[in-house]
């Protein structure tokens, strides 16, 4: 089955609060579900960065899901991960906009307000530097909403900003030179997508792992979801087990670390 290629193991697919998984999404499709009226996306954007690719737009497709109908225009973000010469979807979010009244001269314009994804993209930016870069660990307090949740999908269940803190302390304490870069931003919607690389100096023990010395380089892709001004979901997909076999002096002690 075509989708079954397509659709990576650990997808997450949300819409509308709600997350299903890979075998959900094929069951929905399967047992006819999800039927489309119509297929349309516009003010695509898409970014590829080695073995990912981020893909960004508007979508005017009408659908139904469930007997509901699906007619408001939407903002989404895909996110493609390359493995095995296959590009399969890892991430899949939307958000519904709400209906414009429009005339015909401008029906079809993604009613975007550029001043916002400007302030989006500076929010996250701001980030990395004082949390990471600056090692302020409180920094995030102030630019997160009640409720935040970092969906932690490579690196483990959900977390909230306490949680969030606690890890970059470990981080620091194994990599006390750490420091953040980033490569690519995508500003679309309320969702912010960052393409970046890490850089430390293994000087600290990291999940059983002992220290080696050795500056260690690792990379990710995060997304933002941002609402007035306050962030309230992440979403990271990062290349850790890779990190961990270059870390570990003894390959086999890479499994053991991550139990």
């Amino acid at each position: 089955m075509a989708l079954n290629r397509i659709l990576a193991d650990r997808l997450s697919w949300t819409a509308r609060g709600e997350r299903l998984t890979k075998a959900q999404v094929i069951a929905d499709y399967l047992e006819g579900n999800l039927h489309f009226t119509s297929f349309s996306h516009d003010n695509v954007t898409v970014g590829i960065f080695g073995n990912t690719a981020v893909m960004a737009g508007h979508s005017t497709s009408v659908l139904e899901y469930k007997s509901k109908l699906f007619d408001a225009p939407r903002l989404f973000t895909d996110v493609y991960v390359k493995t095995n010469g296959r590009w399969q979807l890892v991430v899949h979010h939307f958000s519904e906009l709400a209906k414009p009244a429009v005339s015909v001269a401008n029906k079809g314009e993604s009613p975007v307000d550029e001043s916002v994804l400007s302030a989006n993209k500076a929010l996250i930016r701001r980030l990395f530097e004082e949390e990471i870069n600056q090692k302020n660990l409180t920094a995030m307090e102030s630019m997160v909403a009640d409720g935040y949740v970092s969906h932690n999908d490579s690196l483990g269940p959900p977390s909230d900003i306490k949680q969030t803190e606690k890890f970059l302390a470990a981080v620091f304490a194994a990599f006390p030179d750490a420091h953040v870069t980033i490569e690519d931003m995508i500003a679309e919607g309320d969702r912010v997508v960052v393409r970046n690389t890490w850089r430390g100096t293994f000087r600290g023990p990291w999940m059983g792992i002992p220290p080696t010395g050795k500056e260690v380089t690792w990379t990710g892709i995060v997304m933002w979801k941002v609402n007035n001004g306050k962030i309230t979901d992440r979403w990271a997909n990062i290349n850790f087990n890779e990190v961990l076999q270059r870390l570990a002096n003894d390959p086999s002690k890479v499994h053991e670390a991550r139990r």
